[in-house]
């Protein structure tokens, strides 16, 4: 009688490992499935970014924006919180903002990949990131 309420050995330690095998899964697949978001919003972000040129071109063509350049001559460039940098297509700095300049940044333009469209982090010879 003892047999039907006592599984044998080889039972238990299937379905144990049955269990940590699963438990395991889900906590990897659950760690897998944040980083995919994260990834995906960080993406999404970038390409906003990189898109905001062409926002406000169309804002300014719906009506939205009556004179673009009084909008932007009502914003305050000084408080700004990013490093940015405009390149030409021989790979020279035609403009840096304030933070890469207080950052002493210069001749970022060469160390970008070639065709990039988005921005992108980028680490120079002293291995700083930018």
């Amino acid at each position: 009688m003892n047999r039907f309420f006592q599984p044998r050995l080889r039972q238990r330690v299937l379905i144990t490992s049955v269990a940590i095998i699963a438990l395991v899964t889900s906590a990897l697949a659950a760690v897998i499935n944040k980083l995919y978001s994260q990834s995906y919003m960080a993406s999404y972000s970038s390409e906003l970014v990189a898109q905001m040129p062409m926002v406000v071109a169309q804002l300014n063509r719906a009506g939205l924006i009556k004179d673009v350049d009084k909008w932007i001559d009502s914003l305050d460039p000084s408080d700004t919180d990013y490093i940015a940098v405009v390149c030409d297509q021989s790979d020279k700095t035609t403009w840096v903002s304030d933070k890469s300049s207080a950052a002493k940044l210069r001749d970022v333009c060469r160390y970008l990949p070639e065709n990039i469209s988005t921005p992108t982090l980028i680490t120079m010879k002293n291995h700083q990131a930018i």
